[in-house]
């Protein structure tokens, strides 16, 4: 729990220093969004059946709630944070992230959560 919320926190910090650069007024009050989210999304992403599930449907629910960039840049971030800490790193993720991303047009975690089964059903299970 320490290790996620640390995770969390980095990226927040990351985050604000990147998208301060990219957005226009640094008092946007949504330069947090995707990090709160992802924290208030994690336990149930993770009932998923499998991590590119997991990651499509966490980037979908970040696009409905917060800006598509703050959204792409989490998931860049996590796989960063992967090649450097025990995770494993791997550019499916990142695929996986941008098709979530793509399903959040229609603007529900319903359908988030049903496409991102439906295009990955076949990928292995979670160990």
């Amino acid at each position: 729990m320490i290790k996620t919320a640390i995770t969390f926190f980095l990226i927040s910090l990351f985050s604000l220093n990147i998208m301060s650069n990219a957005v226009a007024s640094p008092s946007n009050e949504k330069i947090f969004c995707a990090s709160y989210y992802a924290f208030y999304y994690k336990k149930e992403v993770e009932k998923l059946p499998n991590d590119k599930t997991m990651h499509c449907a966490m980037s979908c629910y970040l696009a409905v709630k917060c800006p598509k960039e703050e959204a792409y840049l989490i998931g860049y971030l996590k796989e960063f944070w992967d090649i450097f800490g025990p995770g494993d790193a791997d550019w499916n993720d990142i695929k996986a992230n941008k098709a979530g991303i793509k399903f959040a047009s229609k603007k529900s975690k319903y359908y988030c959560k049903k496409q991102c089964l439906k295009k990955y059903f076949k990928s292995p299970k979670r160990k």
